[in-house]
């Protein structure tokens, strides 16, 4: 039973490892782009729209919080799985 729990636990663990990889990725090529866009921005302030330019960077960032947020919470829930999977093994 223990070692169901623990093979169960063990499979979520790995599940939740590679999401907070996949976030961390949309994170940094968020990043990325919110910094091109600000790069950009700043050469091309006259063209454009400068308005749609910050409501997109705005967009972005805030897309960026939602993510590091999420990758915040699933590293605390991996700290726990790891720490349940270490007490059900022998």
């Amino acid at each position: 039973m223990a070692e169901e729990k623990a093979e169960s636990l063990q499979l979520e663990l790995d599940a939740a490892k590679e999401r907070i990889e996949e976030l961390q990725v949309d994170y940094e090529l968020l990043s990325s782009e919110m910094q091109d866009n600000a790069d950009s921005s700043v050469g091309h302030i006259g063209e454009g729209g400068p308005s749609e330019q910050v409501d997109a960077a705005l967009g972005a960032e805030a897309m960026v919080e939602t993510l590091t947020e999420k990758k915040f919470e699933l590293e605390d829930r991996v700290k726990l799985l790891e720490e349940e999977v270490a007490q059900l093994k022998p």
